[in-house]
């Protein structure tokens, strides 16, 4: 498989290098420039046909896999027609509702061809946010083409840590299509540099915004929800938060979202004193950092919330800083900054008081499905007569229940019960498995007390006092069971909401 990463990494790149030249030059005798303006960093008129390039290297990479031609052709075709609306765009300049309906349709050919968010588990809700999903980050890797680099460089980063993921899970059609965006964008970047000789223009953004944020959703990391829902945030960070900051500092002042300035995370690093060459190198290296995050995460070496606490700590830094350029004329007319603050420090004491709750969640609703299936086991045994193997697996759904309670219980969980609906998921969960500890005890009491050997006929009679003995043991433990039972097995469903909302 490496192989064929490598392969198609390597023809991407070479396709880049040879097509951005060629697609300058074809920009410059036609007239498709992009023209200096009060609100852009360039002097000179600049070609912006690179994101031809990038589209041409990336496809060339595909040509490396040989399965699901279908498929891929689909989601080929979706990319290139996205591409094609940027560049309409930039030659006649269309309407938010055009672009917009263009891009929900190309996410709606995704969902066609089987590209899927899975937070929730309930398909409607799972459709919805992988088009809201694809959307935003088409979008959100379209602005952040503000600077020589930037986008480029950024896309490349994500690109080549979505690689490495998919090529580790044995992921071959999503490893070789991240491998050739990475190699098209690398052979981009050398023509596109400070100072860029070309732009990729809206085609380009538009392609690499929507090939990757398919491309992370298909990655299927080696850990379960909630965890796997971390790893394409972190994949994606740098473009959330731009388009996070941006989105956030025009609304406080009334600025339009659609219009263009110059308050993007690049710039802001610049006005604080880095050249511009220095902002990108900043932005892709904290990329490159957060996405290896979401390796290590996504391949179960580090637990996913230490993974997302400190991806969310460097972004929460880079905010912060970049936060202190001056970088509007407007005044503040929204709320103040300290009721904004707030809400964000309480949002973000709670998730991280609950970030131990959802990992050991997740884990407690493995060993209770285990334990049902060890208990559904035991109870088959007992109506077959074989109390040996019934009494074993009760014990064994004991063990794993009691351990799951002893997790539940820990320390590190009690800032988490403070927390609205985390709190109550909680205690829901504590209750389903303390109702599946009893069951499990009683049904070793029904095992051992069910022992043939205890009724042998002796001498032609039954020993009366055994059966005297274990008259009222199996009456209490069948009333346990019954009672346990009922309650047990209609909130077993729980376990997955509170997995899921934590």
């Amino acid at each position: 498989m490496a192989e064929r990463l490598l392969a198609a990494f390597a023809i991407a790149l070479a396709v880049g290098l040879v097509a951005t030249p060629l697609m300058r030059r074809l920009a410059l005798s036609v007239g498709i420039v992009d023209r200096p303006a009060a609100r852009k960093v360039h002097t000179r008129e600049i070609p912006y046909l690179g994101g031809l390039a990038i589209a041409a290297g990336t496809l060339a990479g595909l040509l490396v896999v040989p399965d699901e031609p279908s498929r891929l052709g689909l989601l080929a075709i979706a990319a290139v027609l996205v591409g094609v609306v940027g560049l309409l765009d930039a030659a006649r300049t269309l309407g938010v509702t055009s672009r917009l309906g263009a891009q929900i349709a190309a996410a709606g050919l995704a969902v066609a061809a089987g590209v899927r968010a899975r937070p929730t588990g309930i398909p409607t809700y799972d459709v919805i946010i992988t088009i809201v999903w694809i959307v935003a980050i088409t979008n959100a890797v379209n602005l952040l083409d503000n600077i020589d680099g930037l986008a480029g460089g950024v896309s490349a980063a994500i690109a080549v840590n979505a690689a490495v993921l998919a090529g580790l899970g044995g992921q071959e059609v999503v490893g070789a299509l991240t491998a050739a965006v990475a190699g098209a964008c690398i052979g981009f970047l050398a023509f596109n540099w400070r100072p860029a000789s070309i732009f990729m223009g809206d085609a380009g953004a538009l392609f690499l915004g929507y090939v990757l944020a398919i491309a992370v959703l298909e990655i299927r990391p080696a850990i379960a929800r909630p965890g796997s829902l971390v790893v394409p945030l972190l994949l994606c960070a740098i473009p959330l938060l731009d388009t996070t900051t941006v989105v956030r500092g025009r609304r406080r002042r009334g600025i339009s979202v659609a219009r263009a300035g110059k308050d993007h995370l690049s710039h802001r690093l610049v006005a604080l004193g880095l050249a511009p060459s220095g902002a990108v190198i900043v932005l892709v290296v904290v990329q490159m950092g957060v996405g290896a995050l979401a390796v290590v995460a996504g391949r179960g070496v580090i637990p996913w919330w230490i993974a997302g606490g400190l991806g969310a700590a460097v972004l929460a830094v880079l905010s912060v800083v970049t936060g202190r350029a001056q970088v509007y004329r407007e005044p503040v007319c929204g709320l103040g900054r300290r009721f904004v603050i707030v809400p964000l420090a309480a949002l973000g004491v709670a998730v991280v008081a609950s970030a131990p709750a959802a990992y050991t969640v997740n884990d407690v609703r493995s060993d209770v499905l285990s334990a049902r299936d060890e208990l559904e086991r035991g109870l088959d045994a007992l109506r077959a007569g074989e109390v040996d193997t019934a009494r074993a697996a009760f014990e064994s759904a004991q063990s794993q229940l009691e351990q799951a309670r002893a997790s539940l219980d820990g320390a590190a969980l009690y800032p988490a019960r403070a927390v609205p609906v985390v709190g109550p998921n909680l205690r829901a969960t504590r209750a389903i498995v303390d109702a599946g500890v009893d069951i499990a005890g009683s049904g070793a009491q029904l095992a051992v007390a069910a022992d043939p050997e205890r009724f042998e006929v002796v001498a032609g009679r039954v020993p009366v006092d055994e059966v005297e003995a274990v008259a009222p043991e199996l009456d209490a433990a069948a009333s346990v069971m019954r009672a346990a039972k009922a309650a047990f097995w209609p909130r077993m469903l729980t376990i997955w909401v509170c997995s899921c909302r934590c």
